[in-house]
């Protein structure tokens, strides 16, 4: 059991710091849509736009699964 509990840590430990990567990541990318810049490229701010949306998507995926998984480590350390 205490193997166990010691994966499913990692594991939260693993997805919070993946999802703050990509919240960050995420970020920079929607401030790249909302700094003017003069020689934009035609399709720029779209491209953008979707890659800030999949890296925020992610994010909130990866820190849902953490809250989750934190859930379930409390259940088991009460049990």
């Amino acid at each position: 059991m205490e193997k166990k509990i010691k994966i499913l840590t990692d594991k939260i430990s693993d997805y919070q710091q993946f999802g703050t990567v990509l919240l960050a990541v995420g970020v920079f990318f929607y401030i790249g849509i909302i700094i003017p810049k003069m020689d934009k490229v035609a399709g720029y701010n779209i491209g953008m736009l979707i890659t800030s949306i999949l890296f925020l998507s992610a994010s909130i995926l990866f820190l849902g699964k953490a809250k989750k998984l934190k859930k379930l480590l409390d259940e088991w350390k009460e049990s």
